[in-house]
């Protein structure tokens, strides 16, 4: 039975070797599989690193299975025919068909859409988590470089700075001298903004104590290079 293989930018369908170049075009690809005996009765199924993207989405499309086939086990097919660790995408693709051509009944068949939909919201989700904890991370190398008073402020009710109240912080005194003159009224406005309803009074306060305290600082021009230098979240 043929099987195709695609990696990147070339392709290999295997009834007899025949290889040629992965399309970018789903028409183009219907046509050149069509050469090779695919047809809507017989669709060619097709293995494939990646089960995302336009050309999968076209290839599915079409009816065809859709093999996604996890990099690692790729590797070890590969060491099958050759020991070099040389990569190549024509090689890469002949293996791939080959894994289709022995192995085709151990593949699982593709996700159903339902599935793809939600690994996709699972991934979203996923990356806003990741940016979050960068932002976090930045903030909080930031602050300890020139502006302890801040990380104390802000690390005094959640070890998360990635906070609107934070960011409130933030926009209020981007700088120590600026803290030694914000008043408490400013911050409970601001904490109003971002959403708190309950203590507020008590809770601005406690920034507010924390920024007036003797903090190690740096010379005013440093400090205000600092901020220029716009790290993370700080307010442009």
């Amino acid at each position: 039975m043929p099987v195709a293989g695609i990696k990147d930018g070339s392709s290999d369908v295997r009834p007899s070797g025949l290889s040629i170049r992965a399309p970018r075009d789903p028409d183009q690809g219907e046509e050149l599989l069509a050469d090779v005996g695919d047809s809507s009765d017989c669709p060619i199924p097709v293995a494939i690193e990646t089960p995302r993207g336009l050309l999968v989405a076209a290839l599915r499309a079409t009816g065809r299975g859709i093999y996604p086939i996890n990099l690692m086990a790729v590797a070890r097919y590969r060491e099958r025919y050759s020991v070099s660790g040389k990569k190549s995408d024509h090689a890469d693709a002949v293996v791939l068909a080959n894994i289709l051509r022995t192995d085709l009944h151990v593949r699982r068949p593709p996700p159903a859409k339902l599935a793809r939909s939600i690994a996709v919201l699972a991934r979203a989700c996923q990356d806003a988590t990741w940016r979050r904890t960068r932002a976090g991370n930045e903030l909080r190398r930031c602050c300890a470089s020139f502006y302890p008073a801040m990380l104390e402020a802000a690390a005094n009710r959640s070890e998360n700075l990635a906070t609107p109240l934070t960011c409130a912080l933030i926009e209020l005194a981007p700088t120590p001298a600026a803290a030694l003159t914000l008043a408490k009224a400013r911050i409970a406005a601001a904490l109003r903004r971002v959403g708190r309803s309950r203590n507020i009074e008590q809770v601005a306060a406690e920034p507010h104590a924390i920024m007036r305290r003797p903090h190690l600082r740096q010379d005013p021009l440093v400090e205000q290079a600092m901020v220029s230098r716009r790290c993370g979240c700080w307010p442009r």
